[in-house]
């Protein structure tokens, strides 16, 4: 079984321990609607998800995973994503096969590319967007406000490292945004810019 491993943040430059085949990552993965409008807990800043509503439709990419039982490839990249195994979506490439995604994910639109790619399956980290306490809606001009004054000044570095390190053709609307702000550099060069000022 050959499964497919999707990817569009810090899995494709940071794979860790997840096992693919030689070669890597390549480019021509499906494209889906991504943000960067999870605010993760660990990392105490914002990380890349598919967002049905608010993300722009990019274009991923993906690697092979070397494990060819979908349990098993799915199990690998839980544990390389730090989560549980229900929380990474698949997808068959046969029209009755099985899936697993969030509301609003466009897995009809990734079995359809499964199928052109000669894959069995696809998998991908299937984590939605996740709201800072209190807010009750997302936009990017609160997130850029969030970001320039609630990340921790010790997390800014690996915060402007994460957004800007993700493949360029990942431009979703907020990494333009942080990126004509000064606060990451462009095209995966890391700059880290700390605009709040010190009494």
């Amino acid at each position: 079984m050959k499964i497919a491993i999707l990817g569009w943040g810090s899995l494709v430059w940071d794979p860790g321990e997840l096992r693919i085949v030689e070669g890597g990552w390549h480019k021509g993965g499906p494209t889906l609607p991504i943000e960067l409008s999870r605010l993760s807990s660990g990392r105490r800043h914002f990380t890349y998800v598919i967002d049905p509503e608010h993300g722009r439709h990019v274009p991923t990419r993906y690697a092979i995973s070397r494990y060819e039982q979908l349990d098993d490839a799915v199990c690998d990249l839980a544990c390389r994503e730090g989560c549980a195994s229900s929380a990474i979506g698949y997808v068959t490439s046969q029209d009755t096969g099985a899936h697993r995604a969030r509301p609003g994910v466009p897995w009809q639109e990734i079995r359809r590319w499964v199928k052109e790619n000669e894959s069995n399956a696809a998998i991908w980290t299937d984590l939605g967007p996740k709201l800072p306490e209190g807010w009750k809606e997302w936009s990017v001009d609160r997130a850029l406000l969030y970001w320039q004054t609630m990340i921790p000044a010790d997390k800014l570095a690996d915060a402007a490292r994460y957004a800007s390190s993700a493949p360029a053709e990942v431009d979703t609307e907020f990494r333009r945004q942080l990126s004509d702000s000064g606060l990451i550099a462009k095209r995966g060069a890391v700059e880290i810019v700390d605009l709040r000022t010190t009494d």
